[in-house]
């Protein structure tokens, strides 16, 4: 179940977590910016439990960027991106093309030719030393006519500018931040946090297991080869395919 909760409620929760929520507890010199700072953190850092548990589909977000004609550069500016999943080309009209493939740079060669965009490839995603240019698909080849890229991505991990901020998650996330924000209370305390570790341990776990697809909606197919072959108008009990 999903639930909505602001900075300053995660971070009470954290304190209560780590009872350090009665006067004279917990380390005194963290103010209202610092502790602003230890949820995005530990917001950041579920992000990355969340995708490498391979949680993209929860995640996955869209959004459209134009194609010029003649330019092989198309800037990502303002697009929040923690992890590019795939690239659409649109046409002119918006109707879908084809999905791109992925251009490595030993291999950009062999998409030189011709006029039709096949592929992309990445450039400028770390950011310019002394300056913030957006980063860039480059496309393979330079297309021809105009049109529009469907990019298919993880958002960046959200960021709660102000006590106020509302946060929707479900309601296991907010458990693993605010057992993380605990978990740095205690440890700017000097105070023993392993209990709490093993509870974000379990909760990860939790959460992984969440976080991977599981449509119990859908039959999953299994094929078994046997003497006969694979045929697909076959049934289970015929040992070539089934469906449990």
């Amino acid at each position: 179940m999903a639930t909505t909760k602001t900075a300053a409620d995660i971070y009470q929760r954290a304190r209560e977590k780590a009872d350090q929520d009665q006067p004279g507890t917990g380390p005194r010199h963290v103010d209202d910016a610092e502790a602003r700072s230890e949820v995005n953190e530990s917001l950041a850092r579920l992000w990355d439990v969340l995708v490498e548990a391979g949680g993209d589909e929860l995640l996955r977000t869209d959004t459209t960027v134009a194609v010029t004609a003649g330019s092989a550069d198309v800037a990502l500016t303002g697009v929040d991106i923690y992890k590019l999943l795939s690239v659409d080309l649109l046409d002119a009209s918006g109707e879908f093309v084809r999905e791109l493939e992925r251009v490595e740079w030993a291999r950009r060669n062999d998409f030189t030719s011709g006029s039709d965009v096949r592929g992309y490839s990445l450039h400028g995603w770390l950011g310019e030393i002394g300056g913030a240019g957006a980063p860039l698909i480059r496309l393979w080849p330079t297309p021809a006519t105009s049109g529009s890229l469907r990019i298919w991505y993880v958002p960046e991990s959200p960021v709660i500018s102000a006590d106020a901020d509302k946060v929707t998650m479900p309601n296991a996330w907010w458990q693993w931040v605010i057992v993380d924000v605990a978990i740095q209370l205690m440890s700017k305390a000097e105070e023993d946090a392993s209990a709490l570790r093993d509870e974000r341990e379990r909760l990860t776990r939790t959460i992984a297991r969440s976080a991977r697809r599981q449509d119990h909606g859908q039959p999953r197919r299994v094929q078994v080869r046997c003497r006969f072959g694979l045929d697909p108008r076959t049934t289970r009990d015929r040992l070539t395919r089934g469906w449990w």
